[in-house]
């Protein structure tokens, strides 16, 4: 049995990576949710790719270098 929310829920999953951690988190919840009151949308074959496209957008490292000193130094004793 096929769902239309697990559609739905696939085609968003595929915009998760321009998101913040934070939508997707809440995404997933909402995912998580549908299942566990669907369960046989858990063998939906596009269950698993919209669990890995959560997984995918969830780890992620942010590096951020504040350039506003740069060039100065700083030496304490």
């Amino acid at each position: 049995m096929r769902y239309a929310e697990i559609r739905q829920y696939h085609a968003e999953s595929l915009t998760l990576h321009a998101v913040t951690t934070d939508s997707v988190t809440r995404f997933s919840e909402k995912v998580n949710f549908f299942v566990a009151q669907h369960p046989a949308a858990k063998e939906d074959p596009l269950y698993p790719e919209i669990q890995q496209n959560i997984s995918q957008s969830l780890l992620r490292i942010t590096l951020t270098i504040n350039d506003e000193w740069a060039g100065k130094e700083y030496i304490n004793f």
